[in-house]
């Protein structure tokens, strides 16, 4: 089997033949990784990385695991990068503990 360029998994362990798909593929290789760096960043930001973690488990097991051929996979993997690339634009606000919200001055503090 070719050696895939930046698939997001080891290659030398793919099991399905989507998985074999992408590593013979250095298109749907490089889709993958990007499809993946983009789960990862939604992961980081968003407020509730559980439900964003089993969107990308359904969306593997459920649609990029069911195309036999490289032209749907394609398509399906530029899809899920739109569909991530427009997640991250609405993620809502998240915090940082590191900055408070309020400044508070220590004489009000009760």
């Amino acid at each position: 089997m070719p050696c895939a360029h930046s698939a997001s998994f080891d290659c030398a362990k793919s099991k399905t033949k989507t998985e074999k798909l992408i590593c013979a593929n250095p298109k749907l290789s490089d889709l993958d990784e990007k499809v993946s760096a983009l789960d990862e960043k939604v992961l980081e930001l968003s407020p509730v990385p559980e439900d964003s973690k089993e969107q990308q488990r359904e969306w593997v097991k459920g649609e990029r695991d069911t195309f036999k051929d490289s032209a749907c996979l394609e398509q399906a993997c530029a899809s899920r990068i739109s569909d991530l690339e427009e997640e991250l634009k609405n993620l809502p606000f998240k915090p940082s503990l590191e900055t408070p919200l309020l400044a508070v001055e220590p004489s009000r503090m009760i």
